[in-house]
This record gives C-alpha cells, sequence and structure tokens, in this order.
C-alpha cells in the first residue's frame, strides 16, 4: 500500500517552481496511476481547506486524503523543516491549530517547536521532521530533544530523502518514510515513495497501529486469510507437533540450528500438497540435486522424427528376413526338354503349362500411402475447418473427404484381392505341376529362370541398406528452454541436443539404450551388408546383422544420442557456479505460479546485495498478492525486512524446545504453550540473526568510519 506523507499542491513560497501547483482533475489522475492509497497534502506554511475540499470529493476513493502542513522550524537556534499531519475527520480543529501558528502569516518563516506542539497538543498529529539525506534536517541531538518534547513519541516519523526500505519500519527505535516531495505533477508517478506493509484503513488506525496496539494489529492482520498448520519438527516422533498458523503473506521461522525449522516446513509441505495446493518448494541444500534434474536427459525420446529422418523400421525387418531367391539350375531345362514328351496323355492336361502370373508390390503400397493421407487430412481439417468454414461448408467438405477416404479403402480392398488372388494361382499352378510331373515321369516346366527374382531380391537388400544409412546422417537437432538469469552474465538455458551417432557420440548420450558399442559395430555390418550385397555369400554378415537386431538395434532412432546441459545466452556450454545454480533455482521457485512458497535457507551460497535487491522484493510482492510464503532463515534482510506478517521463533536449552509466534508489529513474540513467557521480537531478531545489537551496533559503526 504506497503511501505519500509529504505532497504539495501550490507553490507558495518564492522560488517554488510553478510545476508544483496542481489542477484536482491531474491530481487525481496521477494520485490514480501511482496507485498511491493514502496522501497528505503539505504545503508550506499553508492549509488550504477550500482547496483540500475539492480535491477530496474529485479523488473519491481512489484514496484517502489527509490534512498537512510543513513548517520551517526553529528548535532552540536549529533549523529545519517539519511536517504537521492530522485526521481528516477534524478538519476544524486541524484548521484552527494551523492559525494558531501562522498567525495568517505565509511566506518563508521560522516557527518555533513548542509554538507548533502547544498548538496541536490536543490533537493526534503525526510529526515528520526531515532528517539524515533529508535537507534541512534534525540533528540526532535535537531529535532525543524533541522526543522528550511530545507527548507521544510514537507519532514522530523521520522522512529521509529516499526509499531506504518499502515500508515504515523500526530502526534503532527510529521510524523513517519517503514522500514525494513533488516537484512537477508531470513525473508524479516515478516518485520514490514507502508503502505500509499493512494496509489500514483510516488515520485513527494509522496511529494505532504506530503505538503497536495488539488489537488493531490483529485487526489488520487477520484481513489476510490464515490456516492452522500442524508442523512436525523432529521426523523420527511423530508425536511432537507444533500449531504453526500461516498467513496468505510472508511468514518466517528462525531460529538456532537443530530446532527442527527445516522439518517444521518439509511436514506443512506434505500436508498443503495432500490438500491440493500448488506448491513451489525451495531448499537450499537441494539445489544441486534440482539442477542436475533438470539437465537429465532421460525423458528425451530418441526418435529419428526430431532429426527430420525416418525410422527404417521395415528396413531392418528386410534386412532380418531376407533369404537369397533361388536360381533355375541349366538341368532342370534341360531335364524338361528330354521328357516332355514320354508321357502320351500329358497333352490332357494343359494345365502344366500354365505360367505364373506377376503382382506389382508398389501398386498396393502406393494406395495404402495414399489412404493415410486421406485419413490425416480429415483429421486436420476436424481440428481447424471450424476456424474457416461455417457449418454447411464443413458438412460439404467432409463428406467429400469421406467420399474419397472410401474410394481409396475400394481400390485398397480391390488391390488385396488381386495380389491374394495371384499368390493363390501362382501357388496352385506349381501344386499342380508337380503332382503332374509326378504321375506323367516328366518334369515339369520351370516358371522361370529365377534370375529376374534373384536380382530383385539382392537389389532389394541394397537399398535396405542404403535407406538405413540414409536416415543416419543428420545436423543434431537442438531445443532451448529458459534456466535462469544470472545477472551481468546474462540470461542461462537448458539445451536438449538429439544427434545421430558419429565419431564424437559418447556413452552417457545412450545411457539406458542400446550401449554404445553395439551401435558402432552394427553401422559397421549394415555398411558390410550393404558391401556385399551382389557378392556370393553375404550372410556371414546377415547372422551378425540378426545377433544386434536381437539386442535392440531395429530402427534408426536406436542410433540417436540425446543429452542435456546448460548454455549461455550464446549458446556456448556453461558450468554455473555454486551461486549461480542457487540465483537460477530460487527464480525458478519464486516465479512459478503457485498458492503457497516454501523456501528453506534461500540465503545459502547466494550474496547479501541479490539477497535484499532481488529476492527480498520478490518474497514481498508474493505475499502482497495473497501467497502464502513461508521461509526457514538466517538472513536479517529476509526475516526483518521482509517485515512478515507472522513470525515463528524456535528456541532449544536444557529444558526443552520452546516455540514463540510474533510479529515486527507488535515488536512481541509469545510462547504458544505459555502466553505469560513473552520476548522482544527486535531483541530476539537481533541476537538469533545478527548476533546481538551490541554486534549489529559495532559493524554499523564500522561501515559509518569506513574502517573497512
Amino acid at each position: 500500500m504506497k503511501i505519500d506523507l509529504h505532497c504539495h499542491t501550490k507553490a507558495v513560497r518564492r522560488g517554488e517552481l510553478a510545476t508544483r501547483s496542481v489542477t484536482k482533475e491531474l491530481f487525481a489522475e496521477k494520485v490514480s496511476e501511482a496507485n498511491v492509497k493514502i496522501v497528505a497534502i503539505t504545503n508550506h506554511d499553508l492549509f488550504d481547506r477550500t482547496q483540500f475540499e475539492e480535491f477530496r470529493e474529485e479523488v473519491g476513493s481512489i484514496c484517502s486524503l489527509w490534512p498537512g502542513i510543513e513548517f520551517n522550524v526553529d528548535h532552540d537556534g536549529e533549523k529545519y523543516h517539519m511536517i504537521a499531519i492530522g485526521s481528516p475527520n477534524k478538519l476544524d480543529e486541524f484548521e484552527a491549530a494551523v492559525t494558531t501558528v501562522t498567525a495568517g502569516k505565509m511566506g518563508n518563516f521560522d516557527v518555533d517547536v513548542d509554538a507548533i506542539i502547544a498548538a496541536f497538543g490536543a490533537l493526534e498529529i503525526l510529526y515528520l521532521p526531515h532528517f539524515g539525506n533529508k535537507t534541512p534536517g534534525i540533528s540526532e541531538k535535537k531529535l532525543e530533544d524533541l522526543y522528550t518534547r511530545m507527548p507521544n513519541k510514537n507519532r514522530i516519523i523521520l522522512e529521509d530523502s529516499n526509499s531506504r526500505s518499502t515500508t515504515i519500519l523500526a530502526s534503532h527505535g527510529m521510524r523513517t518514510i519517503t514522500g514525494s516531495d513533488i516537484q512537477d505533477w508531470n513525473e508524479y508517478q516515478k516518485a520514490d515513495l514507502s508503502e505500509l506493509r499493512i494496509p489500514v484503513d483510516t488515520f485513527e488506525h494509522f496511529c494505532l497501529f504506530l503505538d503497536r496496539d495488539p488489537t488493531i494489529i490483529k485487526t489488520l492482520l487477520d484481513k489476510s486469510y490464515s490456516k492452522q498448520y500442524i508442523g512436525k519438527p523432529n521426523e523420527r516422533v511423530d508425536s511432537i507437533r507444533v500449531n504453526i498458523p500461516l498467513y496468505n503473506e510472508v511468514n518466517i521461522i528462525f531460529g538456532d540450528k537443530g530446532t527442527g525449522k527445516s522439518q517444521i516446513i518439509d511436514s506443512i509441505r506434505m500436508k498443503m500438497e495432500a490438500d491440493g495446493l500448488s506448491v513451489s518448494t525451495y531448499v537450499s541444500s537441494e539445489k544441486d540435486k534440482s539442477v542436475k534434474e533438470l539437465t537429465d536427459p532421460s525423458d528425451m525420446e530418441r526418435s529419428a522424427e526430431k532429426l527430420d529422418l525416418k525410422e527404417c523400421e521395415e528396413n531392418f525387418d528386410g534386412i532380418r528376413n531376407w533369404g537369397d531367391e533361388n536360381i533355375e539350375l541349366l538341368q532342370t531345362f534341360i531335364r524338361y526338354g528330354e521328357s516332355k514328351d514320354k508321357a502320351a496323355n500329358k497333352d490332357r492336361i494343359k494345365f502344366i503349362e500354365q505360367q505364373i502370373l506377376p503382382y506389382d508390390e508398389d501398386t498396393l503400397r502406393s494406395v495404402k500411402n495414399d489412404l493415410g493421407y486421406a485419413v490425416n487430412a480429415i483429421e486436420s481439417i476436424d481440428s481447424i475447418g471450424g476456424d474457416y468454414l461455417n457449418e454447411a461448408e464443413l458438412e460439404d467438405l467432409q463428406t467429400l473427404l469421406e467420399k474419397l477416404k472410401a474410394l481409396i479403402k475400394q481400390k485398397r480392398d480391390s488391390e488385396l484381392i488381386e495380389k491374394n488372388s495371384c499368390h493363390l494361382l501362382n501357388f496352385t499352378t506349381k501344386q499342380i505341376r508337380s503332382i503332374v510331373a509326378s504321375k506323367t515321369g516328366t518334369v515339369a516346366k520351370p516358371t522361370s529362370t529365377g534370375f529376374y527374382d534373384y536380382a530383385k531380391n539382392r537389389i532389394a537388400l541394397y537399398n535396405h541398406t542404403g535407406n538405413i544409412l540414409k536416415n543416419l546422417v543428420s545436423k543434431p537437432h537442438k531445443e532451448h528452454k529458459p534456466l535462469g538469469n544470472i545477472g551481468d552474465k546474462g540470461d542461462l538455458f537448458i539445451e536438449s541436443r538429439w544427434r545421430m551417432y558419429d565419431a564424437d557420440s559418447r556413452h552417457p548420450e545412450y545411457s539406458g539404450e542400446v550401449n554404445i558399442t553395439n551401435l558402432k559395430d552394427s553401422l559397421a555390418v549394415i555398411k558390410n551388408i550393404r558391401k556385399h550385397s551382389f557378392s556370393d555369400d553375404p550372410q556371414e554378415y546377415l547372422d551378425d546383422f540378426q545377433d544386434f537386431y536381437n539386442c535392440g538395434v531395429v530402427r534408426t532412432g536406436v542410433f540417436v544420442g540425446t543429452s542435456r546441459y546448460v548454455v549461455d545466452d550464446e549458446l556456448n556450454e556453461y558450468t554455473p557456479s555454486n551461486g549461480e545454480r542457487a540465483i537460477v533455482m530460487i527464480q525458478r521457485a519464486l516465479d512459478k505460479d503457485a498458492e503457497a512458497y516454501l523456501l528453506d535457507e534461500p540465503e545459502l551460497s547466494l550474496g547479501g546485495t541479490y539477497i535484499d535487491k532481488t529476492i527480498r522484493p520478490k518474497i514481498t510482492k508474493l505475499g502482497k498478492a495473497g501467497k502464502v510464503v513461508f521461509i526457514a532463515t538466517h538472513n536479517a534482510n529476509i526475516a526483518v525486512r521482509t517485515l512478515p506478517y507472522n513470525t515463528i521463533y524456535r528456541y532449544h536449552d536444557k529444558s526443552g524446545y520452546k516455540t514463540y509466534l510474533g510479529n515486527p508489529f507488535t515488536n512481541k513474540l509469545i510462547n504458544i504453550d505459555d502466553s505469560t513467557d513473552e520476548e522482544d521480537w527486535k531483541e530476539v531478531s537481533m541476537r538469533v540473526l545478527e548476533g546481538g545489537e551490541d554486534a549489529f551496533s559495532d559493524r554499523g559503526e564500522i561501515y559509518k568510519a569506513g574502517r573497512i
């Protein structure tokens, strides 16, 4: 929820830019465009009630508008700017207090800090002195004094010049915020604004929120749906259970090592998945396993089609079943000539002279191919025809295609009858010839020399091997899927590669399939069969082929090697480092579309800058989107700066294990088994995540002094 508590709508002082003044229409347009939900109008030395009410009517439900004013403060001789903001429900009182302070003056003048406190003392007022890089700002010394003068120091919010946090946060006991301090309304949407981690409805709720009022904070938190889960911190002892409420927001679990945080997360993951929730999980200790699974090629189908080649199964079967055709011996023709006149009654049986009828197999093969094309065409048109043709046109087209398919089937059936008729007649002819020859004592006339069939059969063997070898040559086929981004080094991809066996092929490319040695040897055999297709006897190589066929070399697809690996954005093979593997795997986990995100120590192997600039904003964004985000962490940027709706603290000492629940908004952690056992959220966070407040402060001083 964006909030702007320092917004100008008028150029009041001399030297202020005219672009600081804005019409009510442009104001409403820009605030809506920037999606700001709370705006305080804080012009210099002026509260223009008429303008305020006009703007409030114009914005309607776009945002909540609060009255304010910016003063030049004189604090015992120290000068700084400070904003005072009041409730929109107390406009009369706020306007009267402003009049008391300004006494009708406008322009560049100073106001004593005590006069401001006295004038607004009876009202709930937010005070925003400039601080840090925001000039002119209050010094730390005067800030301490201001805390003592204010009736409620929780109403002091320091305004810095940039958004050091995406929300109001407690840091060393000081609340900070960044407003637009707009100079040009045409650029308002670019303003660096703070965000409220918990959306509030009213000014009064905001004040109670600052007071860490437990009732109002619980009310605000409970606007986000929550559900109770049973966490199991010890996977070996099922009876040890912990009640864990999880909000549809950011939930953090932290504590010392060995307190069962990972087990709690994993047990809740199993419950969520059993309930049907989609869960995205990142476990830092399993990132290497996850990358290995992503690059595992075992699911890649070994298919020649991937390389636009044919599987050639009919050619492999043809070689396996191949056998030589017999050539009729010359002696058979001589014997026929010598014996044909021996039997006086042989002329009565003219069938012995019947010729063998040929059949062209190519005709039937062509018709079968045509039928396949027709079936595929009908299926394709069924899937897309409705997008281009009306119902009547589509019906006519389907009728014609079905007619075409029927005619092709008719032709196929006719060819099958013709083929089988020829085979039957030829078989019968041969049998009768054999019987006649036996009964008459003659030799049956040879139907042919057999050389045609012999030569045709040898050519078929040659063609089988040629077709196989032709379909064992291709360029590799590669497919790419994004793996993740590794910053300045660019994007990483997972490359899946299919390539035909060659001299560069390696054993891992054929894991679980025909081993690479068999492929090498079977390829040599196929080449030898081709080489000896017209030799006296290729049987030696055919016997070897049969052995390889029985081992699975039955199609060209088994020669396809598969591999999967990581490449950079120039598609060069790349081995990501330990940290880079962590980066891409946590990115993938957080970028998935899921209902719940469970992260176990996501900070491991990651740099602090990457965690704070990339991971933390993603986590916060998911929480705002109403996702359940549950994180086990030892990292302060994640555990603290995400401002979790729910913090689970696991503690262990000699008395046993304890579980505390709380949040940074109440600054409390309460033992779930003993409500009187209460810890300070900030102190525990510093002790466990930062090594203690002294260590935290010392590091800050070292950085500040530039000693490292």
